[in-house]
């Protein structure tokens, strides 16, 4: 499956696996809310062995995807970040190196716009 299609009609929490335990992305999921369509994606980088990664651990609403291209990884690490929300649309709502403050920082501001 391609991120594309993970990230189609929702906002997306993409993280690097390798900065960001799964409990901080389970963390991060619980704040959106439930039923909520952020969807969590943890990268992996080809060959690495992401930190504290057990599959089988992973609730259902969080991805494990491999970034085979590198790029999106490469992305993170060139913002200093260890997450970064993505909207709809495709385009970066923002970047952290915590999961939780930027799904906070999101749900509020979503809340406000209403």
């Amino acid at each position: 499956m391609l991120l594309d299609q993970l990230n189609y009609g929702g906002f997306t929490l993409i993280a690097d696996s390798s900065r960001i335990s799964r409990e901080e992305l389970e963390r991060a999921s619980e704040v959106a809310g439930a039923p909520s369509s952020l969807k969590v994606v943890a990268l992996v980088a080809v060959g690495d062995t992401p930190r504290e990664l057990d599959l089988t651990g992973f609730s259902a609403s969080i991805k494990v995807v491999v970034d085979v291209s590198g790029r999106i990884l490469g992305r993170l690490a060139a913002a200093g970040a260890a997450c970064e929300i993505v909207r709809p649309d495709f385009v970066v709502f923002g970047d952290a190196n915590d999961p939780t403050e930027l799904v906070t920082a999101l749900v509020s501001r979503l809340k406000n716009a209403n």
